[in-house]
């Protein structure tokens, strides 16, 4: 059946089928082998069928999302994929410098002073730090916005539709 979803929706449809496939194959892993004399709990062969209509809805979600995305908003000109990989791009020098060790001047060690010279002093993380999360929030709101009102057309089968939920 055709459904027409946001792609809000469209990705948390998208993150079902990822962990349901997961769960699927730790199931089969699970009762593949068992005692000859022992009752298999699960129907694997319904479960591989049905693992096989998410695998294949999944592939199309990713299409369908990859070409939204180069798309872009009425009062942009850039497409949407250039603000996700710019939000990711943000994101991991955030973590960076987050992580960045910024010791700088005599640090007592023990029985010694070791002096520290920073290429990058902490007042400079700080205000880089400020400046990313204003740019991530920015883009965040632009993405939500964006997903919240674009909408694709998906045809989902029917043994499927319960993750619609």
């Amino acid at each position: 059946m055709k459904y027409k979803l946001t792609l809000s929706k469209v990705k948390e449809l998208k993150d079902k089928l990822e962990n349901g496939i997961y769960s699927d194959n730790k199931d089969i892993q699970k009762w593949n082998s068992i005692k000859a004399k022992e009752k298999r709990e699960i129907d694997i062969k319904t479960i591989r069928i049905l693992k096989d209509k998410k695998s294949q809805l999944l592939v199309e979600i990713y299409l369908l999302l990859q070409e939204a995305n180069l798309k872009s908003s009425p009062e942009d000109t850039k497409p949407n994929a250039y603000y996700i990989k710019q939000l990711s791009e943000f994101k991991r020098e955030k973590e960076m410098l987050m992580s960045l060790n910024t010791t700088d001047g005599l640090v007592k060690d023990k029985s010694r002073t070791i002096k520290h010279e920073a290429f990058i002093k902490s007042s400079e993380v700080t205000e880089n730090l400020r400046y990313l999360e204003s740019k991530i929030q920015k883009i965040e709101q632009k993405l939500n916005l964006f997903n919240n009102t674009q909408t694709i057309t998906i045809d989902i089968d029917s043994d499927l539709e319960y993750l619609l939920k």
